[in-house]
């Protein structure tokens, strides 16, 4: 894993102050994320089922039918203010 001097090296490469008596505690907080990442990478994809998501609940959706829209001029019928035949709306900065 990583010692003092590779956490102290990387912090002044990315121009970041690590203050000493702190390098102990960020060494060891490095060192367990990166133990952690290990055991992410050792996960074998082939053997394990791909789930997009966790719950075991089964998602209902519906077909996707094609329906006729609003013509332009249904769609503009209320529009407070029109410009070009577009909707005009207030300016936000």
């Amino acid at each position: 894993m990583f010692d003092e001097s590779y956490v102290k090296e990387s912090a002044e490469s990315a121009h970041i102050y690590i203050n000493e008596e702190k390098l102990g505690e960020y060494t060891e907080r490095l060192n367990e994320r990166m133990k952690r990442i290990e055991k992410v990478l050792d996960i074998e994809p082939k053997t394990n089922k791909t789930t997009i998501n966790p719950s075991d609940r089964s998602t209902v959706l519906r077909e996707d039918v094609k329906e006729t829209g609003l013509t332009h001029e249904e769609a503009m019928k209320n529009a407070p203010d029109e410009y070009e035949g577009a909707f005009r709306v207030p300016k936000i900065i």
